[in-house]
């Protein structure tokens, strides 16, 4: 239930990282759509940290562009992990709730959220758009002064 989806391939990469301590294991999601995946996953303090970040990095002439893809490949090798943990943390403070009330949290808690990566990849186009009108409409205005 927690899951949701690709449940088999994210407990079999679970019980190798349990089984081995290894904190590595590579997950083409979180590599290729790092913030968006872990808003999907419900992983919403890291998907914020995450972003940050690659904000903060971009910031930096050059060293921030290697940073920025150090955190995207860790991302990638780290991603499973970081889930495996976000579950963990989850079950212990559903595991304290009420038993009549723990499947309910569990649906609520665990599972995928679409609408906010949608929302998030819509809200730049957008702004594109009114950009884009914006200098348009300037451009507009300009050619009748003349």
């Amino acid at each position: 239930l927690f899951l949701e989806k690709n449940q088999l391939y994210y407990m079999e990469k679970f019980r190798v990282i349990e089984s081995t301590g290894s904190k590595v294991s590579w997950n083409w999601c979180s590599f290729l759509i790092s913030g968006y995946w872990m808003f999907y996953r419900k992983m919403y303090i890291q998907a914020i940290l995450y972003i940050v970040a690659n904000f903060v990095l971009g910031l930096i002439p050059f060293i921030g562009w290697i940073g920025n893809i150090a955190l995207w490949i860790c991302a990638g090798l780290f991603g499973n992990y970081f889930y495996l943990e976000h579950v963990k943390k989850q079950f212990c403070e559903i595991s304290c709730a009420d038993s009549s009330n723990r499947s309910m949290l569990i649906q609520k808690r665990g599972g995928t959220n679409i609408v906010i990566p949608i929302i998030l990849l819509i809200i730049p186009v957008v702004i594109g758009i009114i950009i884009a009108m914006f200098f348009a409409a300037l451009g507009t205005m300009s050619y009748y002064y003349y």
